[in-house]
């Protein structure tokens, strides 16, 4: 695993492209609303700018396979190619987030899940994340509904995130 660096933007692009398109054609099906690709490769040049956020980039044999982005109380993204679903990587992409996170003196940790990405939101649950009662609509077509979730991160690195506690309100 490494930091990425504003020269992986198309690496960014590429692994978010190639997960969305096997995830979510219930969601956006790719005929209708084909891959916002300028929009996205946009935002990784922001977030890769920006002095607060960290973008990890997960590789399997120096390929890039995965990717997680994340800001102090925020945890953006987390993508993982198809080839790698039930890997264990995404656990692992988690478990750097949180771990750094934690480290930072995070407290409360937040992030947002499309409302019909089960998947996402079961992964997330499993780990002691809930729905704190956000909701928000997304920019692209057809604007699916966003659900924020909140977990309250402990304060000690050590302990193990399934003990972690959700936020309540």
């Amino acid at each position: 695993m490494r930091t990425a660096t504003s020269a992986d933007a198309l690496t960014l692009l590429e692994i978010q492209r190639e997960a969305s398109l096997a995830a979510f054609p219930h969601i956006f099906p790719p005929g209708r609303y084909p891959f916002p690709s300028e929009e996205v490769v946009h935002r990784w040049q922001e977030q890769l700018a920006a002095p607060d956020v960290r973008v990890l980039i997960a590789e399997r044999n120096d390929h890039p396979v995965g990717t997680a982005a994340y800001d102090p109380g925020r945890f953006d993204q987390l993508w993982v190619v198809p080839s790698e679903w039930g890997s264990g990587l995404s656990q692992v992409l988690y478990d750097a987030v949180v771990r750094e996170l934690t480290q930072l003196g995070v407290r409360v940790c937040c992030l947002w899940v499309l409302a019909e990405n089960q998947r996402a939101r079961t992964f997330y649950e499993r780990r002691g994340w809930r729905p704190d009662g956000r909701t928000m609509t997304t920019p692209y077509p057809p604007k699916p509904q966003l659900v924020g979730y909140s977990l309250e991160l402990s304060d000690r690195p050590e302990k193990s995130q399934k003990k972690a506690r959700h936020r309540v309100g």
